[in-house]
């Protein structure tokens, strides 16, 4: 039996099957899929007497779809004003480019961005959280996924996204974190703790583009970095959340700020945790994503 997967070929031998049996391979260990988009695997069955039968079957690699909840493209304004049209729950909403404690002090947000070469939205810092959006219903068994693209200006101090009083992404003294604040310790900037997981051995540069997904699935919590000028390699980090309950809250979802008690959108006087950078193709699911998923969330912006 030989499968080529894309140009790349497996080769198995296995015993004479007089009647009928099956065999299953999965493709070779240093196939790359470096792009969304068709894919081809053809089978060849070559019996004992040399015969052969050729079989090609197309699939298509392409971004998962089931149970997301909302997605954040970050691509335009309506003209004339600081609002975005953007799709959550199967719906198209709009929402505001600043919260009401906040205003732009640029107009000119948006720029070329990490995904389809499209728009992606960039601001200061100085802002109160650039969206502020509704409640948004995810999550509530335990599992659920946060995903999206990021260029940090600032890799020491950042409120990245996410919902509740804290639960989502954070930059802290060069180091990502994805999870729950843990407000124990009376600091809730920062995302620590048993219900959080960090980043290790990850070097972020300035101005770089990378993806970043939280996932939720019941068990432990996982965290994938990948860098953009290398797609096909993420890096990969998880904790366990064993007997934790996990989820990602009742609060308002907020870009680019953070969260207080009261579910409003704000970051400190000092704005030393207010975003300084680039959002773009945020995306919530209401499940686990798999690995596989993940990696081709991050070949978005191949």
């Amino acid at each position: 039996v030989s499968v080529t997967w894309s140009g790349l070929e497996q080769t198995s031998s296995v015993a004479p099957m007089k009647k009928s049996g099956s065999i299953t391979i999965g493709p070779p260990q240093n196939a790359v899929y470096n792009r969304l988009g068709n894919y081809n695997v053809t089978v060849t069955l070559e019996d004992l007497e040399g015969k052969t039968l050729v079989h090609t079957k197309s699939f298509k690699l392409e971004a998962p779809a089931q149970k997301i909840v909302a997605n954040f493209e970050l691509d335009t304004n309506e003209a004339g004003t600081n609002k975005v049209k953007e799709k959550v729950s199967g719906k198209n909403a709009t929402f505001s480019l600043v919260s009401s404690q906040g205003r732009l002090k640029n107009s000119q947000v948006f720029r070329a961005g990490a995904v389809r070469k499209a728009a992606s939205l960039e601001w200061d810092g100085s802002e109160k959280g650039i969206i502020v959006a509704p409640h948004i219903p995810f999550g509530t068994n335990g599992q659920f996924t946060m995903t999206g693209w990021l260029q940090l200006n600032d890799i020491q101090n950042n409120r990245l996204f996410g919902q509740d009083e804290w639960f989502g992404f954070t930059m802290r003294d060069g180091d990502l974190y994805f999870g729950q604040a843990d407000t124990n310790a009376g600091d809730t900037s920062a995302v620590q703790g048993a219900k959080s997981v960090k980043s290790t051995d990850v070097t972020f540069k300035a101005g770089n583009w990378y993806f970043v997904a939280g996932i939720a699935n019941g068990e432990e919590l996982q965290l994938y970095v990948v860098d953009k000028a290398n797609v096909t390699k993420p890096e990969k980090f998880t904790q366990s959340v064993s007997g934790s309950s996990i989820n990602p809250g009742r609060c308002v979802f907020v870009i680019g700020g953070q969260i207080d008690r009261n579910c409003k959108g704000y970051t400190y006087d000092d704005q030393s945790n207010g975003h300084t950078g680039t959002f773009d193709e945020i995306r919530l699911y209401d499940r686990a994503l798999s690995e596989g998923e993940i990696r081709a969330l991050a070949l978005m912006g191949a």
